[in-house]
């Protein structure tokens, strides 16, 4: 599944969703948390990113 798609699933599944939510993203450093994180602030929820970065 391209990144789009995933994000425009995401959106799609929710969107009859009225209430703000409070939602954790574990591993938001990554390409997949990062671009969900994304998605999910920018329809308003409330977002807490959790993640371990390494170096």
């Amino acid at each position: 599944m391209a990144p789009n798609q995933a994000t425009d699933a995401l959106a799609e599944c929710t969107a009859t969703a009225s209430a703000r939510r409070r939602i954790l993203v574990t591993g938001a450093a990554g390409f997949i948390g990062f671009h969900t994180a994304k998605t999910l602030l920018a329809r308003g929820d409330d977002v807490v990113i959790v993640d371990e970065i390494v170096v």
